[in-house]
């Protein structure tokens, strides 16, 4: 009564009709807004006090965010990221739940389901090849002929693998055949997991079954949007940033931009010899090395340090004996000896950053199924993020 109406814009600054709490800076903000109205000026009392309330509550957020640390992961589909942060959760976060190693269960009978499909049509692919000679070490027995021809009828997104096909299953991935066409895996798509899901399938495949962590890890899941896992360590809260590498994928990464304090860019070793599934003319290597070039040398991050993961050093190390590097690039003479290999890899890398002096690239060998690994090279990542934080801030 006795005071001039309140402003429309004002009607935001109602309580909401249910019983849900304001914010605290809501109300605080409401008090403000509603003493100027009424021509309370006079008494500054309690606007400073709400003054000094929000500003301990704005430094108290500054201090947060000084000691977050966010991490974008980045790489090409199948570079083994989101096994890192998967190994991330286990080591900082604790083991996974019942319930998410059942979450898993669909992901892994697709595997089986997926691989087996793949081997049998190249198998038959191969049986066709003329003049190559061994034509006939393609043929399956008749046997496990008529059941293949049953297997490729099966829908690789059904939920559940039914038990009662795994011995057939398990007798064509035995076939002399199909072992033959495994040899040959860089000539079609195969998921890295093929051989783990089929070696063990009466385990995973057993309606019974509660999937392992190893499972969880080993496991072919195709990583779409955005998925984000926080973590405390040393008094820092990660932020870490997974998102799909394929192509389609790449369009959603620039909403994870903004504020990244360093990128860990994953490469797959083990990849000189595919082609992507994308696209069946181009190299993976040259791929990741595409994308890398772009990525190090984006407007976006011309000042953040990249530290690179070359992924899947178990799987490199017993193909380099058996598939020549130098066979898909030229220019690499080091034949079967890994530690040349592995150099000359790293150097391709090296040379994509264009701006070497203005931001550092880090380079770490791992295998994103090896805890032990992903835990020693993580330290020695957080020491460098660390340590740049110290320097930006003037201490080093």
């Amino acid at each position: 009564r006795g005071f001039a109406p309140l402003p429309p814009w004002c009607l935001f600054l109602q309580p909401p009709e249910d019983d849900r709490p304001l914010c605290p800076n809501l109300v605080l903000v409401t008090h403000l807004v509603l003493y100027h109205h009424m021509g309370c000026t006079g008494s500054k009392s309690l606007e400073d006090a709400y003054s000094d309330q929000i500003n301990r509550q704005l430094k108290e957020e500054g201090k947060k965010k000084e000691k977050e640390v966010k991490l974008l992961m980045l790489g090409t589909g199948e570079s083994g990221k989101s096994t890192l942060v998967k190994q991330f959760r286990i080591l900082y976060k604790g083991s996974f739940t019942r319930e998410e190693l059942l979450s898993y269960r669909p992901a892994l009978h697709n595997n089986i389901v997926v691989s087996i499909q793949a081997m049998i049509r190249a198998a038959q692919r191969f049986l066709e090849e003329p003049g190559a000679g061994d034509e006939e070490k393609y043929k399956l027995s008749p046997a496990n002929k008529a059941s293949a021809d049953k297997i490729l009828q099966l829908d690789p997104l059904s939920h559940e693998l039914q038990y009662s096909l795994i011995p057939s299953i398990k007798a064509i991935w035995l076939d002399p055949a199909i072992q033959a066409t495994f040899l040959r895996s860089s000539e079609y798509q195969l998921a890295d997991s093929a051989k783990y899901v089929l070696d063990d399938i009466e385990r995973i495949a057993n309606p019974e079954t509660i999937p392992t962590q190893t499972d969880l890890l080993r496991v072919r899941s195709r990583t779409t949007g955005i998925v984000e896992t926080e973590f405390l360590l040393d008094e820092y809260r990660f932020r870490v940033m997974d998102v799909g590498g394929q192509r389609s994928e790449r369009k959603k990464w620039i909403h994870c931009f903004e504020g990244v304090t360093a990128i860990i860019f994953a490469v797959a070793l083990n990849e000189y010899d595919l082609k992507l599934f994308e696209d069946n003319q181009v190299n993976r290597l040259v791929e990741a090395e595409e994308l890398f070039k772009e990525i190090c040398n984006s407007e976006w991050f011309r000042r953040t340090d990249i530290i690179i993961f070359f992924n899947k050093n178990d799987l490199f190390v017993e193909k380099i004996k058996r598939v020549p590097l130098g066979n898909y690039f030229k220019d690499y003479t080091g034949g079967d000896d890994y530690d040349k290999a592995l150099e000359y890899i790293k150097n391709r890398f090296k040379e994509l950053n264009d701006n070497k002096e203005g931001r550092h690239s880090y380079m770490h060998v791992t295998t994103g199924i090896d805890t032990e690994n992903v835990r020693a090279v993580f330290h020695a990542t957080k020491d460098i993020i660390f340590a740049k934080s110290l320097e930006n801030a003037g201490f080093a």
